[in-house]
């Protein structure tokens, strides 16, 4: 990933020096009054038509033809596309041709900025930008995979080690034993897992469906060899994807800026009605503004939400047990409007700006809430697949109607559809449709919890 975003900032800067001398050599003879905005849409549309061709993909960077290839169509189009706009609107900004021609030099300066990073990642380098990946099983399967993949050094992962459900490990095996599952979920909690590749036999297929399923709800790429100890070196490397990564590469990218820019922008119009909400929070009831619950989130992994508290300081629920109802006696009176108009929600703000955040994805749930008297991961086989991404502000279940308590199996399950829809579907649009009918619920008070 950094090797992906030093690229994506020298290209940056490269573009934009680049549409700027385009910008001040048409200066001799038309103004240049509304240069900056030009050279800016530029450089956006030169770095978004690089991501959507595919340029910033981690398992692409060490394919070095397609590496060149998706940097100079990206921005070759995307010079050309403002060439024939300024040409179509006859701006007096800049001459299209001027930037027809900057966009030639960008070609260049790309497609040498990608070829020295391709030089750069080859031997110990190029193995430090492969997948982090972890092989479950230690048998003749795996040992098979690892020989050939070995062999190819091109295509092969960086190997963390593998996992066996034997106390020790495989001798066929070249590499660290990890231990069991429990040992790899660990890791992978940790962010230390990319990818895990299954070499398991196939006729085993309750436990290997047992496994998968676990992993499913991982943030990791999922990927099961073929299975045969004997096979071919140009079969045996030719695995099937089972799982993505949500929100990998240069989505993620994406996704963490939005996370940020808007959450700013927020904190900066809210800052004020904010310190208001707290300080009417101290003056109705005793205890402190803000209320901090455990909520469960990315990774499986369990923050501190911040809230605005809405009910009795000594009637808290921290740990989710008891939802709030109707006409709940807990809530305080400044705590009822501040539900109805989601106010209480805000100091979310710095969850989002920490990183435990996204200002749209599936909400977090306290580890103890229950539907029915059940747990929620008892109720839902595939719940723990919502962690696969942040935990969101907002979200699409929130927008559909689906908040409130989840008092039922029934709704709980409608919930879970929702988010995980968001999390296969995800786009900048969705968000973007998702923040403004959140907008709308807000200004109308609808479905508030």
């Amino acid at each position: 990933m950094g090797v992906i975003l030093a690229t994506a900032t020298i290209e940056a800067a490269g573009l934009f020096g680049i549409a700027l001398l385009a910008c001040r050599a048409s200066a001799d003879s038309q103004p240049t009054s509304g240069a900056g905005g030009i050279v800016m849409l530029t450089t956006l549309l030169a770095l978004t038509m690089i991501g959507t061709a595919g340029g910033y993909s981690p398992n692409l960077i060490l394919r070095r033809p397609q590496f060149l290839r998706t940097g100079m169509v990206g921005a070759g189009v995307a010079f050309a596309a403002m060439s024939a706009i300024l040409q179509v609107v006859e701006t007096a900004v800049v001459a299209p041709l001027s930037l027809l021609g900057a966009g030639a030099f960008a070609l260049v300066g790309i497609a040498a900025t990608r070829a020295g990073v391709c030089r750069i990642l080859t031997g110990d380098g190029r193995r430090r930008c492969a997948p982090r990946t972890v092989l479950v099983g230690g048998g003749a399967i795996a040992a098979a995979l690892l020989r050939t993949t070995q062999r190819q050094d091109h295509t092969s992962p960086r190997w963390l080690g593998y996992i066996d459900d034997q106390q020790s490990g495989d001798p066929r095996i070249d590499l660290d034993f990890l231990g069991g599952l429990p040992e790899l979920l660990d890791l992978i909690r940790q962010g230390e897992v990319d990818q895990v590749i299954i070499a398991l036999p196939w006729s085993a297929r309750a436990p290997l469906l047992e496994l998968i399923g676990k992993l499913a709800e991982c943030p990791v790429q999922i990927r099961l060899a073929p299975d045969s100890e004997h096979v071919s070196a140009d079969r045996a490397t030719a695995l099937i994807d089972l799982a993505e990564r949500p929100l990998s590469g240069w989505n993620s990218l994406i996704k963490r800026g939005e996370d940020v820019l808007v959450a700013s922008l927020a904190l900066a119009v809210f800052a004020i009605p904010m310190g208001i909400v707290a300080l009417a929070i101290r003056l109705d009831s005793p205890g402190p503004a803000l209320f901090r619950q455990n909520r469960t989130g990315f990774n499986n992994r369990d923050f501190r939400m911040l809230k605005f508290r809405t009910m009795h300081h000594h009637s808290a629920d921290p740990d989710g047990s008891r939802q709030a109802i109707p006409d709940d006696p807990r809530i305080t009176r400044i705590g009822g409007f501040l539900r109805r108009s989601s106010l209480d929600e805000l100091p979310q703000i710095f969850n989002v700006l920490v990183g435990d955040m996204s200002i749209v994805g599936p909400r977090p749930h306290a580890p103890g809430t229950c539907a029915g008297g059940r747990k929620f991961n008892e109720v839902v086989v595939d719940y723990a697949s919502r962690h696969r991404v942040r935990p969101g502000l907002t979200g699409l279940a929130q927008v559909r109607g689906l908040r409130g308590p989840t008092d039922t199996e029934e709704r709980l399950a409608r919930r879970v559809d929702s988010d995980l829809e968001y999390i296969e579907h995800w786009s900048v649009w969705l968000d973007l449709i998702v923040m403004l009918r959140t907008a709308v619920a807000v200004v109308r008070m609808t479905n508030a919890h």
